[in-house]
């Protein structure tokens, strides 16, 4: 069954539904979405007992679609040979091009499927000026069928050649083909590259039925070709050849197949295919390109993934379902997305907004921890798990172990208890609530720390370095998340679990950047970002955010934002999916430019996830997808049942038995054996089979659209 009716007319399942709470009836859920007609759906669904308010959903979407005047349709692109017009226009730019199509078309399926040029054949391209001699750029909006049009039309690669060249002979000469998440081309020296995957699956072109800016770039300059998704860089190859000997004099270019025939052939969308020859385009000219979708919605098209737009709002239904709910039951009904309301306000949820292509940013990612963690009071105020090497605790030199850590205090307290910042950290000491280390009362601090300390928890300081030393050549952005949950009732402080950290850069005197706990100014908690760089009057500012309350028995997903780079300076937070941001005014300033962190103080019991650190200040979006990705996971999830100190502390008792040796001839020893008819086959025999055999069948298989060969 299909939806009718506007741009509600969509295939009512994604090819996914493992995440359906009927996948372990080993069902095929989708088939119920897919009926002819309303009473097949009702028939269907009873069968499988869909839930009433999920039956109410999809209903109403089909009516809503039903109300929805019809959006224009999209013309078919004309049939047989298209003769492209020889005049060249100008762009914005100044840079001459020729239009080999306008459209905005669908490449529908021709009524004849042999190639003979006819009004209702497949597609052909008739003169397109050559780039013999040059590079040449082909630049279009694209808009890709989906997964399920993709099997309807017995395509399993979801892939077309957009163009294929071949001379007047038939003789093959180049062709440049897409999928949902790769490209192919080839020249006529039958050098080719088949890149795939090389794009995270929001951006893929079957994400949405979205248009996107696509450009193939075909450099003379230094023989490479260059993929172009959403005006931005998305894969770089060498041609194989030479650019400028890629074209043949006269040729026949089949358009949105491989001729002859129709094979590989998709009913795409195309609009405003241009050709450049000559000078590659630049990066700029291209990201220009994309930003000129002509006659086509801005709602249609791809939406920036930088600022709150792609991002999930805190909205609820009138009967109190999340973004969160709509994203489970999309995987086995898609069509309650269509709604207005779901789709406006959840579009990453529902995927009803495609995020464009995010140039790259070298970002690297780093885990602190390999496991969840369990932490435990080494104190009546909470825990201190320090790195692995001691350093950067205080003082010039590295503690050996915890009497050195304690060495570092006292040396600390004799010398007055000074340095740092003590105004700055008492700020945050007074206004925090529940537990929490006073490191300025100097009569008892060193006695605590001693404590508090658990080698259990210590952590890779060199994570930490490589973390903080990219964050820094990204002009200061970075990104921390991971997942917490409260361990009992221990963990709750006024019948709420605020989780209390705190992100020493040093100990002795005590240092911070980054604060996560309960305070008096927000209820449900807040995270600070402190600077040690100063601030108009002389004094260093703090900037606090209110997280929303998290779980008092389940995960909570938590993720601290730093935009440092560029105006305005913004500090932003996710709980689950929920997000608060907030403008800041000075930069970011590290205490260590070594280590954003050397220790961290944890106040309350809890589980902790290992900590996900980003040279990088992510999109909230791409958190959010990160949390649905990882929700129903972590549901799943106890932790560990005692802490790593209690389970070090187990006695495990072996009880140590004699073995009786008994003998049994079975057959009398052979020692050396020497073959009758020896082999000359190599040690290596055996691997090499093996290989060879995979080669064949990655060729078979996996390679490029295959064009079979008969071998005599």
């Amino acid at each position: 069954m299909r939806l009718s009716g506007g741009k509600a007319n969509r295939d009512l399942v994604s090819g996914n539904s493992l995440a359906s709470p009927f996948a372990d009836k080993g069902e095929n859920v989708k088939d119920v979405f897919e009926c002819s007609d309303s009473a097949q759906f009702m028939q269907a669904a009873n069968e499988q007992k869909i839930s009433s308010e999920v039956l109410d959903l999809v209903a109403s979407a089909r009516d809503e679609a039903a109300a929805t005047p019809a959006a224009a349709s999209i013309a078919a692109a004309p049939h047989g040979a298209i003769t492209v017009n020889a005049s060249a226009k100008t762009d914005m730019r100044g840079r001459q091009y020729f239009s080999l199509l306008e459209g905005p078309a669908i490449l529908a399926r021709p009524t004849v499927l042999d190639d003979n040029n006819n009004m209702t054949g497949p597609r052909s391209l008739v003169g397109v000026p050559s780039f013999s001699g040059s590079g040449v750029t082909f630049s279009w909006w694209h808009r890709h069928n989906s997964e399920a049009e993709c099997r309807m039309l017995d395509n399993s690669y979801c892939g077309t050649y957009l163009l294929y060249a071949k001379d007047m002979n038939g003789a093959f000469c180049w062709s440049l083909w897409l999928e949902s998440n790769g490209i192919f081309y080839e020249n006529k020296e039958k050098a080719f590259k088949y890149p795939r995957n090389f794009m995270s699956d929001e951006y893929t072109l079957t994400a949405t039925k979205s248009w996107r800016h696509v450009s193939f770039v075909l450099d003379a300059s230094d023989d490479s070709v260059k993929f172009y998704l959403d005006g931005r860089e998305a894969w770089t190859g060498p041609w194989g050849g030479r650019v400028a000997n890629a074209d043949c004099p006269a040729r026949k270019i089949a358009f949105g197949r491989q001729s002859p025939g129709w094979d590989y052939g998709l009913e795409l969308g195309v609009y405003d295919l241009r050709m450049y020859v000559g000078t590659a385009l630049s990066p700029a000219h291209v990201l220009a390109l994309s930003s000129d979708s002509g006659v086509l919605s801005s709602t249609d098209t791809c939406t920036g993934a930088a600022g709150t737009d792609l991002a999930d709002k805190l909205w609820r239904d009138a009967m109190g379902r999340s973004c969160e709910w709509y994203h489970f039951h999309r995987s086995y009904a898609p069509s309650m997305c269509h709604l207005k309301d779901p789709s406006t306000f959840c579009p990453v949820a529902c995927s009803s907004k495609q995020p464009c292509l995010r140039p790259t940013t070298g970002a690297s990612e780093f885990l602190l921890w390999d496991r969840i963690r369990m932490i435990v009071p080494s104190s009546q105020n909470g825990t201190v798990c320090v790195n692995d090497q001691m350093a950067g605790l205080g003082g010039a030199g590295f503690a050996k172990d915890i009497k050195g850590v304690r060495a570092l205090c006292d040396e600390w307290i004799a010398q007055g208890g000074g340095g740092g910042s003590k105004k700055d950290w008492m700020a945050d000491f007074e206004q925090r609530t529940g537990k929490r280390i006073d490191f300025y009362n100097l009569t008892s601090v060193c006695d605590e720390i001693e404590q508090a300390i658990d080698e259990h928890c210590s952590f890779d300081v060199e994570t930490v370095k490589k973390f903080t030393s990219a964050a820094i050549e990204n002009g200061g952005d970075f990104t921390i998340a991971f997942w917490m949950r409260p361990v009992g009732p221990s963990s709750l402080s006024a019948n709420q679990f605020k989780p209390s950290l705190v992100f020493y850069s040093s100990l002795f005197p005590p240092t911070h950047n980054v604060v996560l706990g309960g305070f008096t100014l927000n209820p449900n908690g807040e995270a600070r970002v402190h600077t040690a760089c100063l601030g108009a009057s002389g004094d260093r500012i703090f900037e606090n955010i209110q997280i929303s309350e998290p779980s008092r028995d389940g995960w909570t997903f938590f993720a601290l934002i730093r935009r440092n780079k560029t105006l305005p300076f913004q500090n932003r937070v996710v709980t689950d999916a929920a997000f608060n941001s907030e403008n800041v005014l000075p930069p970011l300033c590290l205490y260590n430019q070594t280590a954003l962190f050397n220790a961290i103080e944890v106040n309350y019991p809890m589980f902790i996830s290992p900590i996900l650190m980003v040279s990088e200040a992510l999109p909230i979006g791409t958190l959010q997808r990160r949390y649905y990705a990882s929700s129903n996971d972590m549901k799943k999830r106890r932790g560990p049942l005692v802490s790593t100190q209690e389970r070090k502390q187990i006695s495990v008792p072996v009880e140590q038995q004699d073995f009786v040796y008994r003998s049994s001839l079975v057959a009398p020893p052979m020692i050396f054996q020497t073959r009758s008819d020896p082999s000359n086959c190599s040690i290596s025999y055996s691997r090499e089979w093996i290989s060879q055999q995979m080669s064949e069948v990655e060729n078979v298989k996996c390679a490029a659209p295959v064009r079979l060969i008969c071998v005599p």
